[in-house]
């Protein structure tokens, strides 16, 4: 008996049924268990209704968990006013209708900005990649000046 490229393909595709089937009840056995652990007392029979309910319940305690998260905190503020700042800077030195005084003001905000962040007790606080941020926009603001101060941006 030959073998043919088409019975190879459809005992894989069968195959692949099986294994997708029984996949999905082991999942749905799996999450009947858990469900149910977590729940004392209160046995699944596999109901469309009982798995809705518990649905909809999560659903809403997902919501209201979203409803009531924190306001962003004033640090993260701060930060997206200092990003903010930066790009007022870079279209004001690339604009030939500002004047290097303004630009240079605009400098010296970004530098002062950083200098309060830094000094406020949230910094600590944070985690090392916003800490890593603001010390790359310290760098970038000092090297901004120096390159005020020597003369590369000549009106």
């Amino acid at each position: 008996m030959k073998i043919n490229p088409e019975q190879i393909n459809q005992i894989a595709r069968e195959s692949a049924t099986v294994k997708k089937n029984k996949k999905s009840s082991e999942f749905g056995k799996m999450l009947e268990q858990e469900i149910s652990r977590k729940e004392p007392g209160t046995e699944l029979k596999g109901s469309a209704s009982s798995r809705l309910d518990i649905l909809h319940q999560s659903q809403l305690l997902g919501s209201s968990l979203l409803t009531s998260q924190k306001p962003e905190p004033t640090f993260m503020n701060q930060m997206d006013s200092l990003l903010n700042m930066w790009e007022n800077y870079a279209a004001d030195i690339g604009s030939p209708d500002s004047s290097l005084k303004n630009v240079y003001a605009h400098l010296q905000d970004i530098s002062q900005g950083i200098k309060d962040m830094k000094q406020s007790s949230a910094f600590e606080s944070q985690h090392p990649q916003v800490k890593s941020v603001l010390k790359e926009l310290e760098v970038l603001t000092t090297t901004e000046m120096i390159k005020f101060n020597r003369g590369d941006y000549i009106a």
